[in-house]
């Protein structure tokens, strides 16, 4: 009768502790199976996807009711609300190869349940590791799509800028004929003389404004390429006189004074 009575305790402890790894594996196949949902709902929505994983992880742990997760990626950290008082913590870092981009970390709030010192199973430690590889794959398609963002922006920026360019060269040319009329009838008005001082005034205005468009059209040449680009000496009290006489109308409007004083050198 003892050894009947031993033999079917012991039997219904090994049905029990077989039980019980079933349940385990059980919750971490089907952890691994949401974060497989979730990355691909998520896309390469990174943060989404390590928001999620905080709330699946626990659901895979012996003690669900105790577990906190904190997973930190490239220096930003998402972390379950009770994280800071967990203890008896296991880590795997994420990251492909020797380049590491975060940490993964799980851990237990204090409880008189957890009878172990170390209460987390072999498996646990195995599943973390899985899910920071798998993590770490994440990252790295999300990094892939990233640059390649970049690149696509970058090559419609060229686009852009190439479109701009001819557009700016048919601009300067059809300014340009317009432009040496205006200068050139103002010019030999000045030349004929006769002006009062206001004629003569309105027409060097009109004689510098011809001119400092002239530069513009210049620049917009060079900036569509169709002139080489030149690095000559400037005079730069020229630049800003010249700048001044166009924005003094502004100031006068409104009652202020621009007074320039130039070094000469």
């Amino acid at each position: 009768r003892f050894c009947l009575y031993t033999f079917t305790v012991l039997s219904n402890e090994m049905m029990d502790a077989a039980d019980l790894k079933l349940k385990e594996r059980v919750k971490e196949l089907k952890c691994l199976y949401d974060l497989s949902k979730i990355a691909l709902v998520a896309g390469n929505d990174l943060s989404t996807i390590l928001s999620k994983t905080l709330t699946i992880l626990p659901q895979a742990m012996q003690y669900p009711e105790l577990a906190e997760v904190s997973i930190t990626v490239n220096k930003t950290s998402y972390v379950t609300k009770g994280f800071g008082k967990s203890r008896h913590h296991i880590t795997s870092s994420i990251g492909i190869g020797k380049k590491k981009n975060g940490l993964i970390k799980i851990g237990y709030r204090p409880s008189g349940s957890l009878k172990a010192r170390s209460p987390f199973l072999i498996e646990e430690k195995n599943l973390l590791r899985i899910v920071a590889r798998e993590l770490s794959l994440f990252i790295k398609r999300s990094t892939i799509e990233e640059n390649n963002q970049k690149l696509e922006m970058q090559l419609q920026h060229s686009k852009r800028l190439a479109f701009v360019g001819e557009l700016s060269a048919g601009i300067a040319h059809e300014l340009n004929e317009p432009l040496g009329r205006i200068l050139g009838f103002a010019q030999l008005i000045r030349k004929n003389g006769g002006l009062n001082e206001q004629q003569e005034s309105d027409i060097d205005r009109i004689v510098k404004a011809s001119l400092y468009t002239r530069e513009i059209i210049k620049k917009l040449m060079i900036f569509s390429r169709q002139m080489p680009r030149q690095i000559n000496p400037v005079n730069l009290n020229t630049i800003v006189s010249n700048i001044l006489y166009f924005i003094d109308v502004r100031f006068q409007s409104r009652g202020v004074k621009i007074v320039q004083h130039l070094d000469p050198n």
